[in-house]
């Protein structure tokens, strides 16, 4: 039975195991098996995201994925210099202060 993840990032297809699964309005179906490599991997989430113009949910950091913390850095581009060798604690110490800046600066 197919699952739907979301995405807010600009694209138009995702593959898992040889086939290609559309993105339509940051939604994709993809079987089960698929959802937690997705979800970990590429950002993907169980929940939809805040369309640009809607408030921001807050979220806590801790809760992310290693590789997630280097998406947000990536894709809010907080300028982080992380390595895939580092550990989710190192990656959360670097990118805390920084997500906390930029936020800060959103609201002021």
């Amino acid at each position: 039975m197919p699952t739907t993840i979301y995405t807010t990032k600009p694209i138009s297809s995702i593959s898992y195991a040889g086939k290609e699964y559309p993105v339509e309005d940051g939604e994709a179906n993809v079987p089960d098996d698929a959802v937690d490599m997705l979800m970990e991997a590429h950002g993907f989430t169980k929940e939809p995201q805040p369309v640009d113009g809607e408030e921001e949910e807050k979220f806590d950091l801790a809760t992310l994925t290693k590789n997630q913390l280097i998406a947000l850095n990536f894709d809010e581009t907080l300028g982080a210099e992380l390595k895939q060798s580092m550990t989710k604690d190192e990656i959360y110490t670097i990118v805390k202060p920084l997500w906390d800046a930029k936020l800060a600066e959103k609201t002021a």
